[in-house]
């Protein structure tokens, strides 16, 4: 179970924008705490008060999406995780930043670029992973002072403008 929570954390945190699989989900302004969760197999989906814009109402289909993925990764005690489960979740995780950052506002664009730009790197590093060490040291680029900073401020803006508390 510590190599299953591990991997939860590592992809909580490379998909920390909007991901809710290895945790629980909000609407909430509440902030979160950082810490890894267990995995849940809640599927609640974070609803999005959509800021008035397509995409807050996008980030709040994508954020369903892989909230509903992410129950998936929960295993029984003493298993060893699928990682195919995760490398899905991941791609998936890497679809939909791409198509957010073609429609970013202003605000928010240059940092969503920046994530997206880190977060195709991993994903490719992921993909390629035969074992859960090599899928979580695909993520290790994503701990980078630039990638945090663009991280927070796509994270603040989807919480604050979107009304989607994401909950890595």
């Amino acid at each position: 179970m510590g190599k299953q929570l591990f991997v939860c954390g590592v992809v909580a945190a490379a998909a920390g924008l909007f991901l809710t699989a290895c945790g629980g989900s909000g609407t909430s302004s509440s902030s979160s705490s950082g810490s890894t969760s267990v995995p849940s197999t809640a599927t609640s989906a974070p609803a999005a008060n959509n800021g008035g814009s397509s995409f807050c109402t996008q980030v709040g289909t994508d954020a369903a999406q892989l909230s509903h993925l992410g129950s998936g990764l929960a295993a029984s005690p003493g298993a060893v995780p699928d990682i195919s489960t995760y490398k899905e979740l991941i791609g998936t995780v890497a679809q939909a930043i791409d198509n957010l950052d073609g429609s970013a506002p202003g605000e928010i664009a240059s940092a969503l670029h920046t994530l997206r730009t880190a977060y195709d790197q991993a994903n490719s590093q992921a993909q390629s992973a035969n074992t859960l060490q090599e899928l979580s040291a695909a993520f290790i680029g994503l701990g980078s002072t630039s990638v945090k900073a663009a991280a927070t401020s796509v994270t603040n803006y989807f919480k604050t403008t979107c009304g989607v508390n994401p909950s890595p």
